[in-house]
């Protein structure tokens, strides 16, 4: 696939998650080559992933309501990054639950019209797990994949 129809390349330099699922604050500066993520079953590895995925998707690769996303308790979620890409350098999305309200923001621009700003990016580090839509998510989470995997090769 081209990298035109997939999308613009870009790495995922810095991630901010707060009050996704079970994760309740996470700020992380992420390796350019690579990070593999271990820890016991319940702990928010997929979650973790899947929050990668809401970045481009705009709602959760697993086929839950946004407002199941949020943290049991918090008012809503936020997920935030920094990436290296010629098209985008900072995304915030928050969705609060009281409202069932979305937002997005692309380098400080805010838009309630998310069709604007969905497939905006494909994640593909050059190092480490390639997460550009064609790795099923639970696969990648349940088997550890820690090397460039064949399928989303170019």
């Amino acid at each position: 696939m081209a990298e035109s129809e997939a999308g613009t390349a870009a790495r995922l330099d810095a991630f901010a998650i707060r009050d996704f699922r079970n994760l309740e604050r996470i700020e992380i500066e992420l390796p350019a080559a690579g990070m593999l993520v271990v820890g016991e079953n319940g702990q928010g590895k997929t979650n973790f992933l899947e929050a990668i995925y809401y970045l481009q998707l705009l709602r959760s690769v697993r086929g839950a309501r946004d407002q199941d996303l949020v943290r049991f308790g918090a008012a809503g979620f936020h997920l935030g990054a920094r990436v290296a890409s010629d098209r985008v350098s900072q995304i915030g999305i928050g969705f609060e639950r009281a409202g069932r309200r979305k937002r997005v923001r692309l380098d400080g621009v805010v838009s309630d019209r998310l069709g604007a700003f969905g497939g905006w990016l494909a994640v593909e580090p050059e190092r480490g797990v390639r997460i550009s839509g064609s790795i099923p998510l639970a696969t990648a989470a349940q088997e550890g994949i820690s090397e460039p995997c064949p399928t989303s090769a170019r």
